[in-house]
């Protein structure tokens, strides 16, 4: 078997891993982003809102003028059987135009993203984003950063200013 094709066997499993690791989270953290979380999240959007890191598409389902990204297809996949608006991203372009969304939200994504391709990530998000459009990052802090093994990067709430 060439290396490429080992390669792109051993990332698929890792990505059907991680998709089957979101589907099998708390039922306690399911409902606390479902009935608290998202709500308050939602209210603060409105227009067409981007879901940068979709996951499994529990934003999606909470916010219906949203779509979502994310470079797992197994997590896409969950999405479209959901019913839900979902596209597999790579290389980290995104297929929409300049300035079309009014929000974007990156709940728990940057912290799986390599630290030399953030800025590259963060770029892309701001240019489908509008001018004056809303940001919305979530982070874990350092328990939740030590709890997930595809967590690559920490960043402080300094880091992300910058």
């Amino acid at each position: 078997m060439p290396a490429e094709e080992a390669g792109g066997k051993v990332a698929g499993a890792a990505e059907e891993a991680y998709s089957e690791y979101l589907r099998g989270r708390s039922l306690k953290g399911f409902l606390y982003r479902k009935w608290l979380l998202y709500p308050r999240i939602i209210r603060r959007l409105d227009g067409r809102i981007l879901d940068f890191g979709c996951g499994i598409g529990d934003f999606l389902a909470c916010c219906r003028n949203a779509v979502g990204v994310d470079s797992n297809p197994h997590n896409v996949a969950v999405c479209l059987k959901r019913g839900l608006d979902a596209t597999v991203v790579r290389d980290r372009r995104l297929p929409f135009a300049d300035r079309h969304f009014s929000g974007v939200v990156m709940d728990n994504v940057l912290e799986h993203i390599p630290g030399p391709e953030v800025v590259e990530t963060m770029g892309e998000v701001l240019r489908v984003l509008i001018p004056g459009g809303t940001l919305v990052i979530g982070m874990p802090g350092p328990r939740g950063y030590a709890s997930d093994e595809d967590h690559r990067c920490f960043y402080t709430e300094g880091d992300l200013v910058r």
